[in-house]
């Protein structure tokens, strides 16, 4: 028969070892529980970039169709709502872009990219309103070649794993604001894609 004293020893070692895997189990249910929501806000923004992508394309060919039938009926309502369809779809990249800059912690090169991609966004708006069509006038032309070129690294970005950690509100601010800042209005286009280098195809 077991002392009195060992017997105590090895209850309480059983309450700790107890005690450890639960909290083991629960820290790891909490952890999983936390990942699994934050993948599914990163599959959320994931889709609304990919819609507002499609939107842009869409009021483009539309604004290109309206360019080239000037006498169609209603030309100027129709007008007027691909504008503010363009708003509509620039104010929701916007939210995205936020939403970025506060659930992930972003570099430099991020950011730029962000930054240009949105400059270039702006495009659709601007010259609808200047009642003019985009200047894409093919397919290897320089902004055109680096709207697309950003998109798919923004796509890459989405859908890459995500770190745990937080950007504290600092940071965060900061990055939100180098990716709406001004400074890539004239510089949003990429080096890569100027004339020359579009010559030699990059691909």
């Amino acid at each position: 028969m077991l002392p009195l004293e060992q017997i105590s020893l090895e209850l309480i070692k059983a309450i700790f070892t107890g005690l450890a895997i639960t909290l083991g189990a629960f820290l790891t249910a909490r952890y999983w529980s936390a990942w699994q929501k934050r993948r599914e806000l990163q599959l959320a923004a994931a889709d609304t970039f990919y819609k507002l992508y499609g939107e842009f394309f869409a009021i483009w060919k539309l604004w290109n169709f309206l360019q080239d039938k000037r006498t169609i009926p209603d030309a100027e309502e129709t007008h007027q709502e691909l504008f503010q369809r363009a708003c509509a779809a620039e104010g929701g990249m916007e939210a995205l872009f936020v939403k970025l800059a506060s659930e992930r912690r972003l570099g430099e090169k991020e950011i730029q990219m962000l930054g240009r991609f949105r400059q270039g966004y702006q495009t659709l708006r601007e010259t609808i309103w200047g009642n003019e069509p985009i200047p894409w006038s093919n397919s290897r032309h320089p902004e055109y070649l680096s709207f697309k070129h950003l998109a798919c690294n923004i796509s890459l970005l989405l859908s890459s794993k995500l770190s745990f950690r937080l950007p504290n509100a600092s940071n965060a601010s900061v990055a939100f604001k180098r990716i709406t800042s001004n400074e890539w209005e004239d510089r949003w286009v990429l080096d890569q894609f100027t004339e020359g280098w579009v010559k030699k195809d990059p691909y």
